[in-house]
């Protein structure tokens, strides 16, 4: 589905013996073109493991600039994508998104883009778990749950699960928080039953 690289020991010690011998990291700078970053070479530039293949399922412009992926039960791809990040926050007015990317023809290709939430709330989200028809998303300080209802692939309904993660000087409600999302995971599990 996704590219996927698995690296030997011994090609990590080459490519680190490489960069020494440099004498300083490479650094890819924002705008700079780069034909590392092309997408014919996202998949060439990988380090598979004998026995495996990793092929490209999508590129730009289908998505941009991901920050988590899970796979559903019926092998789509869930994205939060992110465009509205430090200093480019604003940049899409209408927020970021959670995405849906499917393969319909079994070409091992993404042909099929829907979006199942768009909004300010979810900039910069960084996490994502599908579970049956709910979808936990972590964009800090919160954690919401999105439900879709009536199997439309759109979000119906937003919870906020819990709030105020990251702050400095949180330990009196850390019991509770656990106590409500160990509750809810016993309650998503219990449901897909």
């Amino acid at each position: 589905m996704c590219a996927v690289a698995l690296t030997s020991a011994a090609v990590q010690a080459d490519k680190s013996k490489k960069a020494a011998a440099a004498n300083e990291p490479t650094r890819l700078v924002l705008g700079e073109q780069d034909e590392r970053r092309e997408v014919a070479a996202a998949v060439a530039g990988l380090d598979v493991a004998k026995g495996l293949e990793a092929t490209l399922f999508a590129a730009e412009p289908m998505l941009l600039s991901p920050t988590n992926i899970d796979v559903d039960h019926r092998g789509r791809v869930w994205i939060c994508e992110v465009v509205n990040y430090r200093t480019r926050n604003g940049t899409r007015k209408d927020g970021d998104r959670i995405l849906i990317l499917e393969d319909t023809d079994g070409d091992g290709r993404a042909d099929s883009r829907k979006v199942f939430y768009q909004g300010r709330d979810i900039d910069s989200a960084m996490g994502i778990c599908i579970l049956g028809k709910r979808v936990i998303v972590s964009c800090s300080p919160n954690v919401f749950v999105f439900t879709d209802e009536d199997g439309d692939e759109k979000a119906d309904k937003k919870e906020l699960l819990f709030t105020r993660t990251g702050e400095v000087g949180q330990e009196i409600g850390e019991v509770q928080r656990r106590e409500r999302l160990g509750g809810m995971l016993r309650y998503y599990y219990r449901d897909a039953a």
